[in-house]
């Protein structure tokens, strides 16, 4: 018999989450914040650091981020918002080699995605990231963006 809480996938509960959302692709950003609002979530959108910083006012939960924004790096937006806050984050990002991967893991992001994004990959992704418990199923999570093709 397995256990059941509130917002437990099948649960019939959704947590809702602010989302943070850094993606200067307009196109990408517009669809990926449609389907995350339609999972339930408040998303925040910006195109770019300055915007990133400005929209983190606000407050938020997760940070998804893509790598290569037109004025700062995606790896300096979670360095700098991490320094005022606490938040799960997932690299969102065409930079695919085990190299790059690396170092948005080594930069502290609990997660690394390839886009093209496959929408049930990020949605298994926020809901391990959202109800791990432990530091070590924390490790597999991140593990297991690195490892799974996308």
């Amino acid at each position: 018999m397995g256990l059941d809480w509130p917002g437990k996938k099948g649960s019939g509960f959704i947590m809702s989450l602010r989302i943070l959302l850094v993606e200067d692709h307009e196109d990408t950003a517009e669809v990926t914040a449609r389907l995350l609002k339609g999972c339930g979530h408040i998303v925040l959108v910006a195109n770019s650091y300055a915007m990133a910083m400005q929209e983190s006012a606000a407050g938020f939960d997760l940070l998804l981020t893509d790598i290569g924004l037109p004025d700062r790096s995606g790896i300096e937006v979670f360095r700098d918002l991490r320094r005022h806050a606490t938040f799960r984050s997932i690299a969102l990002t065409a930079y695919g080699m085990p190299a790059e991967v690396q170092q948005c893991l080594d930069a502290g992001f609990d997660a690394h995605l390839l886009k093209p994004i496959d929408f049930g990959k990020l949605e298994e992704v926020i809901d391990q990231l959202t109800w791990s418990a432990t530091p070590a199923r924390e490790a597999n999570v991140a593990e297991a963006a690195v490892s799974s093709p996308v």
